[in-house]
């Protein structure tokens, strides 16, 4: 596991076919016009060690007087992705552009690992898959887990690259996660008029209990005083289905 800007990120290692693919790449960026002429105009042709390319990009981030306006990505001393405020001239955004165009030209590279390569001449890793968890709002429900994957990979070693993600994405709400019936499913509707509303002292649980036992009479709430019973289970099903706690 890696950590890319913050957010924990699952790699399968490169096998040895895609490190000779990853060799192939670099071949081909090496001779990129633009990585020539920053090499040459910066570096006067002689490349940093990975150490001192990091040291060398803090360095440079901070120099000079202009206002900040951009994020240059960059692969940290302990392996993961870092990023950093740069301003909007001078070596380091040169740096930036040189790296955001060959990251487009080699899709498969991400910016942090282009720049590195630009100041090192490191190949940047081709990984088997990855996967991560892409946040999605208001609701923890809509997170989803994304797989990039190599086709090669046997649906046994998708498997085993699934599993660790998916434990580390159920943990908290998702932990003990059951199914639901079509009645808590419908409850929880009724729950989100409560908590949609602009006026919740006026959508009152007792009007929704109501509303609730004409549309659904084989689950009707009889002799539920001041709706405990219904409001319990409709804020139970709503946590449920929307991963998010029910706070008032």
């Amino acid at each position: 596991m890696v950590d890319v800007d913050g957010q924990e990120v699952f790699e399968m290692t490169e096998d040895r076919r895609s490190r000779v693919l990853g060799k192939i790449l670099a071949m081909q960026a090496e001779e990129s016009v633009e990585v020539k002429a920053f090499r040459q105009d910066v570096l006067e042709g002689d490349l940093l060690t990975f150490n001192n390319a990091v040291h060398w990009i803090e360095q440079q981030s901070t120099s000079g007087k202009t206002s900040i306006h951009d994020n240059l990505s960059y692969v940290g001393e302990d392996g993961g992705t870092r990023s950093i405020r740069i301003p909007p001239n001078g070596i380091i955004s040169r740096l930036k552009k040189t790296a955001t165009r060959l990251a487009f030209q080699l899709p498969c590279w991400e910016e942090a690992w282009a720049v590195m390569f630009i100041l090192t001449g490191e190949q940047p890793p081709i990984p088997q898959a990855r996967a991560f968890v892409q946040e999605c709002w208001p609701f923890r429900a809509l997170d989803r887990i994304v797989l990039i994957l190599d086709p090669r990979l046997s649906p046994r070693e998708v498997a085993e690259m699934y599993s660790p993600v998916r434990k580390e994405f159920t943990r908290g709400y998702f932990q003990r996660d059951k199914p639901i019936s079509d009645k808590h499913l419908e409850i929880a509707v009724f729950a989100a008029k409560k908590r949609n509303s602009n006026n919740r002292d006026a959508v009152t649980w007792e009007r929704l209990r109501d509303e609730w036992n004409d549309e659904h009479k084989e689950w009707a709430y009889e002799g539920d005083v001041r709706a405990v019973r219904f409001s319990r289970d409709a804020r139970n099903a709503w946590e449920r289905v929307t991963g998010e706690e029910w706070l008032e």
